[in-house]
């Protein structure tokens, strides 16, 4: 099996995993031409393509109900696969973090979480079936996509060992996730958020618990009672 994004591959079992690059002015996924975002799986050796799977979902499938009801804005460009997939071959599957959704800053015409914007994605290598996710930002409206590589790791947590998946989100938290099922290993809280009307905001975030990366807010200066905080556009982890 190979595992291609752009000119990166590893090999495994006679297929070939290929994410679509994107077209587009250079700026996020603000894109000229609204493509629906890929990862495709290719025989190595023909080049045929075995199955697709869509990072935004088409009507009726798993996670159109998070984009407005009859309207295209799903399909319409967004949750780009940045950076190379990572495998686990002995579990079967193929893993991924998606970018944000098109466009960038107005979330005002898609209400809703936005599947699978700024999210990390697993699915079978084979076969290209869905496996799980788990979305850190929901309805995404400022550049906040999961634009790192995802992370395998092992571990022991409470004695007993673990599988672990982790990526360094813009936000300025890691997200640890068990990587068999993509439940939280260490604790992620859904808090209630501030919400902008106009922009169908969501009411609730991912709140990993333990300490941020990076600092997520200014010092104060002298003479000024608040400092800028996330969000902000182009976040923490701009790797």
């Amino acid at each position: 099996m190979g595992v291609l994004v752009r000119d990166r591959s590893e090999d495994l079992d006679g297929v070939l995993w290929l994410s679509q690059p994107r077209p587009g002015n250079g700026r996020g996924n603000a894109v000229l031409r609204p493509i629906r975002r890929q990862c495709r799986g290719l025989d190595i050796k023909t080049g045929k393509i075995l199955w697709r799977w869509y990072t935004l979902p088409g009507p009726s499938e798993f996670g159109s109900d998070t984009w407005p009801a009859g309207t295209d804005h799903a399909v319409r460009g967004g949750a780009t696969i940045w950076n190379t997939p990572a495998l686990d071959p002995q579990l079967g599957l193929v893993y991924f973090a998606t970018g944000n959704c098109g466009p960038n800053y107005d979330g005002s015409m898609r209400e809703g979480d936005n599947l699978f914007c700024a999210s990390i994605v697993a699915v079978k290598a084979k076969t290209g079936e869905y496996a799980w996710h788990f979305q850190q930002v929901h309805h995404d409206i400022w550049d906040y996509d999961a634009a790192s590589p995802v992370v395998l790791f092992d571990t022991v947590i409470n004695g007993q060992p673990r599988q672990g998946i982790a990526e360094a989100g813009r936000a300025g938290w890691v997200y640890i996730l068990d990587r068999t099922n993509g439940k939280p290993l260490i604790g992620i809280q859904e808090r209630p958020v501030p919400q902008e009307p106009r922009q169908k905001t969501s009411k609730t975030q991912p709140y990993p618990i333990g300490d941020a990366t990076v600092p997520q807010s200014a010092e104060p200066l002298e003479g000024y009672e608040k400092a800028g905080c996330i969000p902000r556009c182009f976040g923490k982890s701009r790797w």
